[in-house]
């Protein structure tokens, strides 16, 4: 998409149907807009803020209950693709799930280590803080499943809440670097798998993949495929 069509596509047409697709960016937006046009009303807006909040409560607790069975279906899925195509499968998958997470590592101490030194942030409980929403996430091969226990993590952390509120998933919606990492791997992945080529087919499968990751779900369903 261009610039153009990006910014056009962030306003929806309908949140209701934004949400049905899970299209983060519309979401974002709209809950942005209304957010300020409730703050611009002053004390006549207090029930929404109220009710609003409610609101995340509960389906920060619904979500919690969803996430029990979280395993079962993901161990689940396992079996079924392991009975289905035998145990060789995971070979393959293994080196591409590996160089992900080597790729991963090397980003997350370069970029984050840089970021946590930056601005002093106290590593060990900030690793403490953090370890359930990551471990939810790499249960569920699906960050946004753990975005309400991260961002209940963040605030005991001490972040504001209306930082957390607003910085979290907006940030579910732009910064998809984990996303773009896979994207890449994968794409090279699938493709020396039905072609077995490399070179500079290789590195321009790295950059158009990429380049056209989008911050929707999408990437995270094709992670899942």
């Amino acid at each position: 998409k261009t610039l153009v069509e990006t910014i056009v596509h962030a306003f929806p047409s309908s949140v209701i149907e934004a949400m049905v697709r899970g299209d983060v960016l519309q979401i974002v937006m709209f809950s942005v807009l209304f957010a300020l046009a409730v703050s611009a009303i002053g004390e006549r807006g207090k029930p929404i803020v109220r009710a609003m909040e409610s609101l995340s409560q509960i389906m920060f607790k619904f979500t919690n209950y969803v996430m029990l069975f979280a395993p079962i279906g993901v161990g689940a899925a396992m079996a079924h693709t392991i009975g289905t195509q035998g145990p060789g499968v995971l070979v393959n998958l293994g080196k591409l799930i590996g160089s992900l997470y080597l790729a991963l590592v090397i980003f997350i101490l370069s970029i984050f280590g840089l970021v946590i030194w930056i601005a002093r942030i106290p590593l060990r409980q900030f690793i403490k803080a953090v370890r359930e929403p990551a471990a939810l996430a790499f249960a569920t091969t699906s960050s946004e499943s753990a975005l309400p226990k991260a961002m209940e993590s963040m605030e005991r952390f001490g972040v504001p809440r209306h930082i957390v509120g607003f910085v979290m998933p907006t940030g579910y919606s732009f910064n998809l670097d984990g996303s773009t990492l896979y994207l890449a791997l994968a794409s090279v992945f699938v493709a020396q798998g039905a072609t077995r080529v490399t070179g500079y087919f290789t590195r321009d499968a790295e950059q158009f993949f990429a380049s056209r990751s989008r911050p929707n779900r999408r990437c995270d369903n094709f992670r899942r495929g």
